[in-house]
């Protein structure tokens, strides 16, 4: 009768244990199911910001040309001599264009300067404040500047049909003219004998947004500054840089 009452005992036991065992596992899904999913977390990419970009301005932060580039910048005198010169964007912006929003890039605590500093200024040195050249300048060739390579991001939108009045060498000149060969303007200056303050003739050669649009960046379309020198391997890979970055932008 002992033994009898002690499996009874024993049996009962181990169905309270099943019992507890099954309620916790119920609770245990129960507490799952009302969790919410868990997000993964995307690590933030960190912005080069030795390599200056017109589209994460004009597309991401939505900043007027204006905002930065200022009609006439104060050397347009100097950057031509004599009659060559006319009122032109011949500069890089100020820092104050660039403190407006970069003010923690300006001091960074990065040797031998701010990485951001490289986009303008040739050593990246505070003994020596040259700038490069401004790319806008390619019929200026004695000025004493050095010429940064850089992959353009606009294409020029140049309305043919409203200037059928005007010769095609206006416009284009003959590089080579025994072969007939004729090139782009290098520079605003053809643009800028019709389109003036003065003539009032639009677009005003401070709407920077009627001629340059922001291309597709691809490798047949992209187009580097003239006498850059690049080999094709260094453009391929700084439009894929490029293209990446526009992609984590967008």
């Amino acid at each position: 009768m002992k033994q009898l009452t002690s499996a009874a005992a024993g049996v009962v036991a181990l169905l309270l244990m099943l019992s507890f065992n099954l309620n916790a596992v119920a609770t245990d899904t129960s507490m799952l199911a009302q969790r919410p999913p868990q997000t993964r977390r995307v690590k933030k990419s960190v912005r080069d910001y030795s390599q200056f970009l017109h589209r994460t301005h004009l597309k991401d932060d939505q900043t007027a040309c204006d905002s930065c580039h200022k009609f006439p910048t104060v050397n347009w005198k100097a950057v031509r001599p004599g009659d060559a010169a006319f009122p032109d964007v011949a500069e890089f912006p100020e820092h104050g264009a660039c403190l407006n929003c970069h003010r923690q890039q300006f001091f960074a605590r990065q040797r031998p300067a701010p990485a951001i500093c490289s986009n303008c200024h040739v050593n990246v040195t505070p003994r020596d404040t040259a700038r490069f050249l401004f790319p806008s300048l390619g019929d200026v060739t004695d000025c004493g500047k050095s010429k940064k390579n850089h992959v353009a991001e606009f294409k020029i939108e140049f309305p043919h049909d409203k200037h059928e009045d005007q010769e095609c060498v206006v416009c284009h000149k003959t590089e080579a003219p025994e072969e007939g060969a004729k090139i782009n303007p290098r520079s605003h200056g053809v643009c800028f004998s019709c389109h003036n303050v003065e003539s009032e003739l639009a677009p005003a050669p401070s709407a920077c947004h009627a001629c340059h649009k922001l291309q597709t960046m691809s490798l047949d379309t992209v187009s580097t500054t003239r006498g850059s020198g690049w080999v094709r391997s260094h453009l391929s890979r700084r439009l894929r840089e490029l293209q990446l970055m526009a992609l984590i932008a967008g």
